[in-house]
């Protein structure tokens, strides 16, 4: 049954940044998207403050894009969605 815990990492991505010396700090958050529909507004209200951006990127065609398209919205950041993953080695 999978799934996905974004919250965690995501808050993770964000704490590294804020001691980041980058004169640009962003992320990008490259999942299916089934995961926690809650919790990251704090997380995001941080990122604004500090001038870190956002890249969400949906993958599959199960994917939540309304959630991933919420979160770069909310974050003045931008979303895609991709239908192709391949495996290659």
């Amino acid at each position: 049954n999978g799934g996905t815990s974004i919250l965690p990492g995501f808050a993770e991505a964000y704490t590294t940044l804020l001691s980041s010396p980058a004169k640009y700090n962003h992320i990008i958050l490259l999942t299916d998207g089934q995961a926690e529909r809650t919790g990251y507004d704090n997380i995001i209200s941080g990122m604004k403050k500090n001038g870190i951006t956002l890249t969400t990127i949906a993958v599959g065609s199960g994917s939540d894009t309304a959630l991933m398209e919420s979160l770069a919205k909310k974050a003045d950041g931008r979303f895609y969605f991709t239908n192709e993953f391949t495996k290659r080695f």
